[in-house]
This record gives C-alpha cells, structure tokens and sequence, in this order.
C-alpha cells in the first residue's frame, strides 16, 4: 500500500535546490568533456561546472566535428577556463585521451555531455583529497542515475569483497593527473568499457577515496546503454588485466541473465513502476537529509 501511494505522490526536483555561493579554495582541476552532436545537454553540463562552489577548474570540450549548434552554445560562455577544439576523432576514448593530454591540473575528471555535478562536487573531492596529503589517488563518488523514463535513483560507488565486484563509475571518479601519466591513457581499441578496463588497471596499485557523497547526476544511458555490448567487453577488460577467466565468465553469465530479466519486466511495464518507486523513495531520503542538514547548520554558533 505504500509502495502505491509512493507512486502517485508528486515529487521535487534536486535540481530546484539553490546553489550555495563559491566559497572554497581547492587544486586546479581539470574537466573534460567529449561530445558529438549532443549541443543543448552540453549547455547544462557547462552550467553545472560554472556554479560549482569550487571555481579552480579548467574545462577542456572536445567535439567530434559536430553539426548541431555546438558552436552557438559555447560561444555564450566566453570564459577564459573553457577552452575547446572541434575535430575528428577515433572515438570516445580518443577524444577523452585528447582533453586528459591538454589537461594542466592536479585533479582530472571526465564527465560526459548531458552528465551534470552537483554544485558542491569539487569542492568534495578537493577536501578528500587535501585531507588525505597523498598526490596520488583516485576519488569516487556516488550518482544519482536517471533512466529514460525521466526517474532517478542512486548507484553508489564502493569497494566490493573481490575485485571482479567493486564498483566505480566513470562519471563520479576524479583521478590525480600523475596516475594517467604512469598507468597511461584509455585505450582505444575499446567502444564502451575503456573506463572499466582503466579502472581495472589501476585498481589495485592505488589509493581510492569512496566519499559516500552524490557528487554526479547523469542523463540516460548513451554508448554504454548498449548491455549485451558492455558486458562482453567488460569480460574482454577483465581478461585483458589478468582476472581469473573462470570467474569472469560466471561475472558475465550473471550479467546476462539479470539483463534478460531486465527486459522481460521492461516489456511487461513492471521495471518501469518499480523505477518510478524507487525514485520516490530516494528523491524523498534526499530531500530529508538536505533539510536536515539545514537545520543543523541554523543552529550551529
């Protein structure tokens, strides 16, 4: 009976939250942005960078040759911080390789067109980082994922109890500029998962922050939103960086199953409730903690 009242309750957006003012001093970071084609999510990713509570950040936009209005939109942010090239490409990663090689700061993230931050996410990591008096480390974060019935809900990252388990995502992690200088760039054979095959490269041999903090909200799923595809370079990722390949194919059969079953409930409009309950309830939790973290902040002295 809740889970049905939850699901014809209306809802607030996070996004109506006001934005606090800039107020903390933190490393040059460096974001990168590639895109094709994708011009009007583009500006609102632009937006998120330019309220963020942190403001030492250079933003490098790499676009694939685009025919849409890419050049209209950045062109009205004439920030001498935003900097931008229009050519082609081999690729996602390619272009990702191109902007992290530009890319002057201590701190680098990749975040992708139509993906936004949350306005106090720099300033997270910048505390994580200064805190851990390390210079090289990776710091991630959690996002709230938005499906392509327009729901949202939160997928953490987290150490997991094996390596094949754990859980990184591309668009919530910051990694110190040093780190793709001795484990190298994306590599570029890959169509979707050169995220995860990084990730797998340096996994192990470095020091990652989990924050427990929404740091990224991201649109629908682009490239990656291709299942079937990503799990089966997933496995080919896996074996690439020496994982057992035994467990990874029962990773991979485990995958494909859940993603069958995905479908199946899909089509009979079962996942669809299920997501706009599951939006309720996180959009609600959130709204809770940013009251009540309110709250405590009136009455601190």
């Amino acid at each position: 009976m809740a889970a049905l009242l939850l699901y014809f309750m209306p809802f607030p957006l996070l996004s109506d939250y006001p934005v606090p003012p800039p107020n903390a001093k933190c490393p040059l970071f460096s974001i990168v942005t590639v895109v094709r084609n994708n011009a009007v999510q583009l500006e609102q990713t632009i937006q998120s960078l330019l309220g963020q509570t942190c403001q030492d950040f250079e933003y490098i936009i790499i676009d694939g040759e685009s025919t849409d209005d890419f050049l209209e939109v950045v062109k009205r942010y004439p920030d001498p911080r935003i900097t931008w090239i229009s050519e082609a490409d081999r690729g996602i990663y390619d272009a990702m390789n191109k902007g992290i090689a530009r890319s002057t700061g201590k701190i680098v993230g990749t975040l992708n067109a139509g993906d936004f931050y949350l306005p106090r996410t720099l300033e997270l990591v910048a505390t994580a980082y200064q805190k851990s008096k390390q210079t090289e480390l990776a710091i991630a974060g959690d996002l709230q994922m938005m499906t392509k019935s327009g729901w949202l809900h939160l997928d953490r990252s987290a150490p997991g109890r094996s390596k094949l388990y754990f859980s990184v995502h591309q668009p919530g992690l910051f990694v110190t500029k040093t780190i793709y200088e001795q484990y190298g760039l994306f590599d570029t054979s890959y169509l979707i998962a050169g995220d995860y095959d990084f990730i797998l490269r340096i996994y192990s041999s470095i020091t990652i922050i989990f924050l427990g903090e929404t740091v990224t909200q991201t649109s629908p799923a682009g490239v990656s939103g291709d299942y079937y595809a990503a799990t089966l370079e997933a496995h080919r990722a896996r074996l690439a960086n020496n994982y057992s390949p035994t467990l990874s194919r029962v990773a991979t059969g485990g995958k494909i199953v859940r993603i069958f079953f995905h479908l199946l409930l899909e089509k009979l409009q079962i996942w669809q409730i299920w997501e706009k309950i599951r939006h309720q309830l996180y959009v609600r939790k959130s709204a809770s903690l940013i009251i009540s973290s309110s709250s405590s902040s009136t009455k601190s002295p």
